[in-house]
């Protein structure tokens, strides 16, 4: 009898132990990632920590570089960095069918991203340097240039380009 007991005794302390686990993650409060039901693609406010980048999955805490890309099914994903976003957004099939928000650095506000300009040698959070700006300054890109420029590798992770735009090594 105790050749049965012992190992059923240490089986079901060890099913307790991971059901505690479980529940207790399943009551943690986690970022969101994606959110459904946004058919007006419209912006969805965002406080810092509250949300986690799809790409790095980071929790986005430095809104003045955040993305929002919403599907045309209201399926809204988010972003740290324009770099993350661009990135993750060249290999989805409904890359052409999406409406891009992002945040400027300059004035705080969402815009389409594809009608902002970009500064290059922004300190964003995961370092590809483009941070959109409402007003078009000297020196800034457009979207499409952005865009060819974190697909090409042409940002500031690539020591060559943060020496030449920073005078960083």
């Amino acid at each position: 009898m105790k050749k049965i007991v012992m190992p059923l005794l240490s089986v079901a302390l060890l099913i307790a132990v991971i059901v505690m686990v479980v529940i207790s993650i399943a009551d943690n409060k986690h970022a969101k990632v994606i959110v459904l039901g946004n058919t007006d693609a419209s912006v969805i406010s965002m406080t810092p920590k509250e949300y986690q980048c799809s790409t790095c999955k980071m929790e986005i805490e430095q809104l003045p570089y955040a993305v929002e890309i919403v599907n045309n099914k209201g399926k809204t994903w988010f972003f740290d960095d324009m770099g993350c976003a661009v990135s993750w957004l060249e290999h989805q099939p409904f890359k052409d069918n999406v409406v891009i928000w992002t945040q400027t650095e300059d004035t705080h506000v969402w815009v389409d991203a594809t009608k902002a300009c970009y500064r290059r040698d922004a300190r964003t959070p995961m370092n590809f340097g483009f941070a959109a700006q409402e007003q078009c300054p000297q020196g800034t890109i457009d979207y499409n240039s952005m865009r060819t420029k974190i697909l090409h590798g042409e940002t500031l992770q690539d020591p060559n380009i943060r020496q030449q735009l920073l005078g960083d090594s």
